[in-house]
């Protein structure tokens, strides 16, 4: 739905689910992100793999494109499959952002509630934005840091690196100041990384 079987094209071999599962459970590097969003080899490999359940998706089916992510999955059935984390998408920054944030800030609490952890994939999409090219800039994508945290409560937050800096003062859009760009962020590789992290620890809550 998400990911068109293409993009597995270069490597054939993992048309087939389980080899995907195996390559998951020999990669002891990766212990804990071991992520698979697949439904095949839960009870074969559950003892041996984390396995965190993504309950939502996009699709690419939609034309024009759409900036939505659709809740398929429950907590509960998760948890049933012997999932340890759930994980969601919310495109801050969307039409259907407002919507997404309140259903995984509620699913996210009931998996808290049974003792799961929670991983955000906080992703900002716009059409305006990107087609600007600032989409991953550091300073539009640095608000996009701080629900996962302050509304969610996600335990662990994915996010596109930054790859330059600026942004709204390019989209002449948002709230922001000069200093943002001229001392809290550069165009040194790590700078714009550190104030995306700055962004998601360093603000209280709501």
């Amino acid at each position: 739905m998400e990911h068109s079987a293409a993009l597995l094209s270069p490597q054939p071999i993992y048309f087939d689910p389980e080899n995907i599962v195996r390559l998951a459970s020999r990669a002891a590097a990766t212990r804990w992100l071991r992520l698979l969003a697949c439904w095949f080899g839960t009870r074969r490999y559950a003892h041996k793999i984390p396995f965190i359940v993504k309950i939502n998706h996009s699709e690419m089916l939609t034309y024009p494109e759409i900036h939505d992510q659709t809740l398929f999955a429950s907590v509960d059935q998760a948890f049933d499959m012997g999932a340890v984390a759930v994980g969601a998408t919310v495109y801050y920054g969307s039409a259907e952002s407002r919507r997404q944030i309140i259903e995984i800030s509620e699913a996210f609490a009931h998996a808290h509630e049974l003792g799961m952890a929670t991983v955000l994939w906080a992703y900002l999409r716009n059409s305006g934005f990107k087609r600007t090219g600032w989409i991953t800039t550091p300073a539009p994508t640095s608000p996009a840091s701080q629900p996962p945290r302050r509304h969610h409560q996600a335990d662990i937050i994915k996010q596109k690196q930054a790859e330059n800096n600026g942004g709204y003062t390019a989209i002449k859009f948002g709230k922001t100041h000069p200093k943002v760009y001229s001392e809290l962020t550069s165009d040194h590789a790590d700078r714009p990384v550190r104030y995306q992290v700055a962004n998601c620890y360093m603000v209280g809550p709501a």
